[in-house]
């Protein structure tokens, strides 16, 4: 749009609905929903089938809207006519600091972090913002385009938001080694998934619309001290916008790899050991077989990379850990969906 390279289209309707649905799914009763970031809308529409009684959805550029309206109304399931919903020209930051409302889920859209301007949507003061307009349990959901960032980017960004919020979960959106997309989710309180909300199915459109348990996305909690040796992204400081062009560039020129695909499976494990899900407390309330459901994910991730890698000796190793950690979890259950992925 305006000559400027923009995420998102019809052809990814189901990924893109899933970032409005999972961070809703994550919390145990959401009333109200704020979207930070409309694009063609899709996210948001994501909200639609739950009971809630207010969507409001903000977008800086007007033309996005009417773009949205024009040309994917057949992809929004009536989120323009929804009487629940309010969609507003506005700037989505400026929104929350000037209104009284406070929102049980607030979800930061997937910005491109080396474009001018939006790392203050990465700043300190800018999730101190989010946590003020969010009610006593709620969470906020920070979608990030892994295979746009370096881990120095995503370690700059999980240390701001550490500073904030008590709690930060790390969940994984897609399961795609290319393009992964990760979401980092600021709890208000320290609190732990329960039972019923773990085993919830998550339908996964690369995998011929089979369901995948939800903690099957969860990569982890993330320490206070994780990043200690990582700089804070400050308005006054946007460090995000300093380095993103740069790796861009870097990454472009391959001197540098972005955190997606095998470096990502590196942090997983790393984070695992580091971080032992049997020590974590956002766990506490599951049993121990449902916890073997955070490895479920984590090795079919490592399968994909290693197919996009055709390391194809290791592939089938990798979907075998896969198959038992699942049925050591959830038995019986029928996982030839998951041996190969439909390209998208």
């Amino acid at each position: 749009m305006n000559n400027t390279y923009i995420l998102g289209g019809s052809h990814d309707r189901n990924f893109e609905a899933l970032q409005g649905s999972l961070p809703l799914l994550l919390h145990e009763n959401p009333k109200n929903v704020f979207f930070l970031g409309m694009g063609t809308g899709i996210s948001a529409a994501g909200a639609l089938p739950f009971p809630l009684e207010t969507i409001t959805v903000t977008e800086l550029v007007p033309e996005v809207i009417t773009a949205s309206e024009t040309y994917f109304a057949p992809y929004l399931d009536g989120l323009f006519s929804d009487p629940r919903v309010q969609i507003l020209a506005e700037d989505g930051r400026n929104y929350l600091y000037g209104t009284d409302q406070s929102f049980d889920v607030i979800i930061g859209d997937l910005f491109l972090p080396w474009k001018a301007g939006t790392s203050n949507l990465y700043s300190l003061e800018h999730f101190q913002t989010i946590r003020d307009s969010l009610t006593e349990d709620g969470i906020f959901m920070q979608w990030i385009p892994s295979a746009q960032i370096t881990f120095t980017e995503f370690a700059i960004i999980s240390r701001t938001m550490r500073k904030v919020f008590p709690q930060v979960t790390m969940w994984l959106g897609d399961f795609s080694p290319g393009r992964s997309i990760i979401g980092l989710l600021g709890h208000q309180r320290p609190s732990s998934i329960s039972q019923p909300t773990a085993e919830l199915d998550i339908i996964r459109p690369e995998y011929n619309s089979a369901a995948l348990p939800l903690l099957a996305h969860y990569i982890g909690n993330l320490a206070a001290d994780s990043f200690a040796d990582y700089p804070v992204n400050r308005d006054n400081r946007p460090i995000i916008e300093y380095r993103a062009p740069i790796v861009n560039q870097n990454a472009n020129a391959r001197f540098t790899s972005y955190f997606s695909g095998a470096n990502l499976i590196r942090y997983m494990v790393q984070n695992q050991q580091t971080f032992p899900h049997e020590e974590d407390a956002y766990l506490a309330e599951l049993r121990q077989n449902i916890r073997l459901l955070t490895q479920v994910g984590r090795h079919l991730y490592r399968k994909e990379v290693l197919q996009w890698r055709q390391q194809h000796q290791l592939v089938d190793a990798a979907y075998h850990q896969f198959k038992v950690a699942y049925n050591l979890s959830i038995e019986g259950t029928n996982l030839e969906h998951f041996k190969q992925r439909t390209p998208h």
